[in-house]
């Protein structure tokens, strides 16, 4: 983006024509070339012989002495020589840092961020009354390629948005892919990579480019608090207690009491627990992330919004919100075994005496049959189609391959991936589980296995596990008063490969991170297996509790995908957790076939809401396709809402969350960098300033003139070629007239 400023055209280009002699380059020459001009001419009118008579001695002698007169001339090198004036304005670039801590509100009033300094200097130039002869060259840099207009800059609404501050690298590709004079720098000096701004003097000077700073920003700590993301389960069930675990961006609060609070959307408190930010003076100045959980418990079934506030005493504030679904959930499992080993007793006995869970369960030790009374499902095993769609999980213990048909096994394939059911592996050491290998029903497993002779001497290792739960399983594997890694220890696994695979999720692991447990998401349905068959070791002590609570939360998560076949539209987030600048694919697709294609529109509205922010985006519809997408980026952190507003039934879609995490490199410490600054103008001759009306006033009047000289021979002319063969032949036809030599 260009802006002149200045009459560079008060002084227009001027061109000053002459006539020279290319070989007479000093006054002195000329004087010589006459003389000779008359020696030659004296020569020709005495010493040439004889005159014809009468008149024509007079016109040959004239003819004589002009053609030589040409000759001398063209001999001299004439040529019309035209000097060209120009007038060329100073060039001044003005590089504007537009990383995110520019965004900041820390300059001057408080009210303005320190990209205004830029506005300000604008501003200043624009009404610089001895304005220059300059033409100022406007360019951002660490923007993420975000370009400046001169209506942003008059509005004071540039958009600081840049996730990292390679400063000095940036600056240096400005110097050298344009020319300038001067070179402006509007910045806070923060640097996010480990180049010092001292590297830029060198390529400076010897480009020779006259260098201004203008600093801007506040080495102040500010107070800050945002709600990073909200983890926990969307689903809730209805009575139970359903823990969030709430991600805190913190600066300037180490020791500081923060109060949390829950409402619901009729604005009733359902929690509020206080929390102090731990840590010591020295990360004051630093973004420190607190993880604080808060529990709810909802007693009204159907769709509801949770809005989390963390308020401090000093009157700073965050909150969000988040959609939830409430319901009885009424879990349907479907529990195939071999033989009824104490991991299948257990588990069917725990999940049995769960009122929000019915299981039916079948063992097919010599055939298929029911195990346990009436209750525990009907009498014929329900392994078709229609049957699968009655349960929302199906555990699959260790069966062989051998048993399980292979239509039954197409029928749960189909089940996962069409219709979201949730299939739990629990292999054990029989190594049953590696018959499966190749299988349809085999590429359910979310990890590769080895055969079965490896499996069964996993199991017959005896390898002590302490289980442990990973940052991904910890949004939804919440233990009790007792931590997981303390709860009896788990012998032997089955040995699990997870390096080939994709899109593996590790919920749990034992010893040397050995993965215990692990999901993988397969279309609509997701996969997990539990590489341990002794959980019920758990129990020591504390009956079923924490078996009950590990398996029914993994049905839970296993199973999620379930709901989405009840509604016939997904919305979706890849990735659902990204930085701020990072492109994120929204993508709304049908769980199911599409009957009518032609009826579909061309585009459809989705919502983005983040806590009391709304944000509308267009989604459209690629040709031939039946989804609709589009690919963005976010420069606000928190936790996004996607909701389809407008194009297809509200009601018919599942709407998702999106997390968007700060910048950590850019956020770590947001002060003025007024030491790198300073560095920077002792290392370069130039001064930093503070002010944008002061540093306007000093930017200097940069304009040039210089002069280009364009020289046109006409020494070998032809028209003067022609008139001098012209006039000595006219001269020597004369004296052939007359008979003279």
């Amino acid at each position: 983006m260009q802006h002149t400023r200045g009459d560079i055209m008060a002084t227009p280009n001027q061109q000053d024509v002459h006539f020279v002699l290319e070989r007479a380059s000093a006054d002195w020459h000329y004087l010589a070339w006459i003389i000779a001009a008359i020696i030659v001419l004296v020569f020709v009118i005495r010493r040439y012989g004889p005159k014809p008579p009468g008149p024509w001695a007079m016109i040959s002698t004239c003819c004589r002495c002009l053609g030589m007169l040409i000759v001398l001339i063209m001999l001299a090198g004439p040529a019309w020589e035209t000097i060209e004036h120009h007038v060329q304005p100073g060039q001044v670039t003005i590089a504007v840092d537009l990383s995110q801590s520019m965004d900041r509100k820390d300059h001057g009033d408080q009210k303005h961020q320190r990209a205004s300094q830029a506005s300000a200097l604008f501003r200043a130039l624009e009404q610089r009354s001895d304005a220059p002869n300059n033409t100022y060259q406007w360019k951002s840099i660490c923007a993420n390629g975000t370009q400046i207009s001169i209506d942003d800059l008059r509005n004071n609404s540039l958009v600081a948005s840049g996730t990292q501050s390679r400063l000095a690298h940036e600056i240096t590709q400005i110097a050298s892919s344009s020319q300038q004079d001067v070179l402006v720098v509007v910045s806070d000096g923060r640097s996010t990579d480990n180049q010092q701004l001292e590297s830029v003097a060198k390529h400076l000077r010897e480009r020779d480019i006259s260098l201004y700073v203008l600093a801007t920003g506040s080495d102040a700590v500010q107070n800050e608090l945002h709600i990073a993301e909200v983890i926990g389960n969307r689903e809730i069930a209805l009575g139970e207690r359903q823990p969030f675990s709430l991600s805190l961006d913190t600066r300037g609060l180490i020791g500081s009491k923060l109060t949390m609070r829950v409402h619901n959307a009729s604005g009733d408190l359902l929690k509020e627990k206080e929390i102090v930010i731990p840590g010591d003076e020295d990360q004051k100045a630093q973004l420190v992330n607190t993880e604080a959980t808060i529990d709810v418990i909802m007693q009204t079934e159907g769709e509801d919004t949770l809005r989390f506030s963390v308020e401090g005493e000093d009157g700073i504030r965050a909150a969000t919100k988040v959609k939830v679904h409430i319901s009885e959930r009424k879990l349907r499992v479907l529990m195939l075994a071999h033989h009824p080993r104490y991991e299948m007793r257990y588990l069917r006995n725990a999940l049995d005496r769960d009122h929000t869970v019915v299981i039916h369960s079948y063992l097919a030790d010599g055939r298929w049959r029911r195990w346990g009374t009436d209750r525990f499902g009907p009498a014929e095993i329900p392994l078709n189609s229609e049957a699968l769609k009655e349960y929302d999980a199906v555990i699959l213990g260790d069966v062989s391959a051998h048993v399980i048909s292979i239509p039954i096994q197409e029928n749960i394939v189909k089940a996962v991936r069409q219709s979201g059911l949730g299939l739990i592996w629990v292999p054990g050491e029989r190594g049953a589980i590696a018959d499966y290998r190749g299988s349809a029903l085999g590429k359910l497993i979310p990890a590769d296995i080895p055969d079965r002779d490896t499996i069964q001497r996993g199991y017959l290792k005896g390898i002590l596990h302490k289980a442990k739960v990973t940052p991904v399983g910890q949004q939804f594997l919440k233990s009790g008063k007792i931590d997981w890694e303390d709860l009896p220890e788990l012998i032997g696994n089955c040995p699990l490969d997870i390096e080939k695979k994709k899109g593996i999720q590790v919920l749990m692991t034992g010893t040397d991170d050995t993965p215990l447990v692990i999901s993988r998401q397969f279309s609509a349905g997701k996969a997990s297996i539990i590489a341990v068959d002794d959980t019920w070791r758990w129990r020591k002590n504390v009956g079923d509790f924490y078996l009950h609570r590990f398996y029914s939360s993994l049905l839970r998560y296993t199973s999620s995908g379930r709901q989405l076949h009840r509604k016939p539209w997904q919305i979706t987030s890849t990735p659902s957790r990204a930085r701020l600048g990072e492109a994120v694919q929204i993508t709304v697709s049908p769980t199911g076939p599409i009957t009518n294609q032609n009826s579909l529109p061309d585009s459809i509205t989705v919502q983005l809401q983040h806590g009391e922010q709304e944000k509308i985006i267009r989604l459209h519809r690629a040709p031939d396709a039946n989804s609709y997408g589009i690919s963005t980026a976010f420069f606000q952190a928190g936790n996004y809402q996607l909701n389809v507003a407008d194009g297809i039934n509200v009601g018919d879609v599942r709407s998702s969350e999106l997390t968007i995490l700060n910048a950590t490199a850019e956020n770590s410490d947001p002060r003025i960098s007024r030491d790198a600054l300073d560095n920077l103008a002792a290392a370069t001759g130039a001064r930093v300033y503070d002010n944008a009306e002061m540093l306007a006033k000093d930017i200097p009047d940069r304009q040039r003139r210089r002069s280009e000289r364009r020289v046109e021979s006409v020494w070998d002319s032809l028209w003067l070629l022609i008139a001098a063969i012209t006039l000595f032949c006219f001269e020597w036809a004369i004296r052939r007239h007359f008979r003279l030599p």
